[in-house]
């Protein structure tokens, strides 16, 4: 009743219920296993939920091959990128997470003898003080959650392409985190990259690389599959209904507004179905 409540007035997102649920199955369970609770009442609450709002979790899939060259070497070679090249081309290597590759010091890796020691990992949450969300340094709890890396040997060309790069340019670390310093991933400003800075520039090399090819010549037929759900409404009774009128279908890099076409110059394509 209290999941519905918060989906119902549309005070949270099934999406963000998920994140909310999940932490809260688990404090139930350690709850259950100290003995303070007899079961979880948690436990299929989230699933009935799902299956009442129709809700999916997008499958998440690995780049191919192809997709991987193509990425990588269209930041290599398109200057606007270029000085995203390295650490993309260090997490595509390494199949590193984010805060591990983010949090590498220079200390951490050995150029000649090409290994990556990975020892930590740098993460950004709120430590329940007045500084709000501030990044902090997670260690393995056991010897067996180090491990070392070997590099490739374009991943050893990108630490050395980075290297070259601040110092040529002057830049160099200034954040200490939990007395760890020197990190090697920096912004222009020598800040520890954040994650989400990452996610944003992802997001626009992929939109821009897209454009490019397709811009080249390079045609290909997407299907994209729509939910039949979507041409759909829910009644005061609660049930599930086809909807009635007209549906507007976009396909576009971005919102399909006029904010989003004047900053991208690239207008979304439209078709009505009714």
């Amino acid at each position: 009743r209290f999941y519905n409540t918060l989906v119902d007035g549309k005070i949270m997102k099934v999406s963000t219920l998920d994140t909310v649920h999940n932490v809260l199955h688990q404090v139930f369970t350690m709850a259950v296993d100290d003995g303070y609770l007899r079961m979880n009442p948690t436990d299929n609450v989230l699933k009935e939920l799902k299956k009442a709002y129709c809700f999916d979790v997008e499958k998440k899939h690995a780049l191919t091959l192809e997709q991987q060259n193509l990425f990588i070497n269209y930041i290599k070679n398109t200057p606007h990128y270029q000085h995203w090249y390295p650490v993309f081309a260090v997490m595509i290597g390494t199949g590193m997470r984010v805060g591990e590759t983010v949090g590498l010091r220079w200390c951490d890796i050995d150029l000649e003898e090409g290994i990556i020691d990975v020892n930590h990992t740098i993460v950004y949450y709120n430590h329940g003080d007045h500084n709000g969300c501030t990044f902090g340094i997670n260690t393995p709890k056991t010897k067996a959650g180090n491990r070392t890396i070997p590099m490739m040997d374009f991943v050893k060309e990108a630490f050395k392409t980075e290297k070259k790069y601040q110092e040529e340019i002057g830049l160099s670390c200034v954040d200490t985190v939990d007395m760890y310093t020197d990190f090697i991933f920096v912004n222009k400003d020598g800040k520890v990259q954040h994650a989400g800075n990452l996610n944003k520039a992802i997001r626009r090399i992929v939109r821009d690389c897209n454009y490019d090819v397709l811009q080249k010549g390079e045609e290909k037929t997407v299907n994209i599959p729509i939910d039949p759900n979507a041409f759909t409404v829910i009644n005061d009774s609660g049930e599930r209904v086809p909807g009635s009128g007209k549906w507007t279908l976009y396909a576009a890099f971005s919102q399909p507004d006029k904010r989003s076409e004047a900053l991208t110059g690239k207008k979304a394509q439209s078709c009505e179905i009714e």
